[in-house]
């Protein structure tokens, strides 16, 4: 769409207008927005997008923060200046323990986390599996590795459900479970070499943590 409207050498975003209320808008990066994965979307499933979904149409930015995919959207004013709009200035924008700008909300990190068993579960010695998903906006996952002592030691799990390179994967690992507490945690790695951390810098709203996340356990 926006190749056939023509779009000029020295264009910079995209301010995408959402038709719930006059100041949902975002800007999007000029590149961002004509990549091939980006869309507007107005079937889901071969059926009409549903309202609730952001129907009749809305945009669709694989891979970014959800605040990219502008619903119900009713109008693209491409600009040759970086937006300034409070949805990316003071609304889904990072800032430090400082108050200091560090990013917008972008690009989603690589991050895991176990669903199963929950947090504080009794668990019986023996075959356990331990379960959940993982997730990159840069890449396919790859691997998905898990510990039961507390990040000490690591072990692949597998992989057992994916559907190309934006979906989420579920992942699953056989556990001989011993008797004592334990501390589970997963650990991801997508395609493109991104490690999800033991640890990541504080942000007043809390966007974009991935950090290992630790489920604790008891094992009778």
């Amino acid at each position: 769409m926006l190749a056939k409207a023509g779009v000029k050498d020295g264009a910079v975003q995209v301010v995408t207008q959402g038709g719930d209320f006059g100041g949902m808008q975002r800007g999007l990066p000029i590149e961002k927005a004509m990549n091939r994965d980006t869309m507007l979307a107005w079937e889901m499933n071969g059926e009409p997008l549903p309202v609730p979904n952001g129907g009749p149409v809305r945009l669709l930015v694989p891979g970014w923060g959800g605040v990219s995919s502008t619903k119900w959207i009713v109008a693209l004013d491409v600009i040759d200046y970086a937006w300034q709009g409070a949805f990316n200035t003071t609304l889904y924008v990072v800032f430090d323990k400082n108050g200091n700008y560090v990013r917008n909300v972008f690009q989603m990190p690589v991050k895991s986390v176990i669903n199963s068993p929950a947090p504080n579960a009794s668990l019986t010695a023996g075959p356990n599996t331990i379960a959940g998903y993982a997730w990159s906006g840069y890449g396919a996952i790859e691997r998905v590795e898990v510990s039961t002592d507390g990040g000490t030691s690591w072990n692949d799990a597998e992989i057992t459900m994916s559907d190309g390179s934006y979906s989420w994967v579920r992942f699953e690992y056989d556990w001989d479970a011993t008797a004592g507490q334990a501390k589970l945690q997963s650990r991801a790695t997508d395609a493109e070499g991104y490690v999800q951390p033991a640890t990541v810098p504080w942000n007043k709203s809390g966007y974009q943590m991935n950090a290992i996340y630790e489920v604790p356990v008891t094992v009778k």
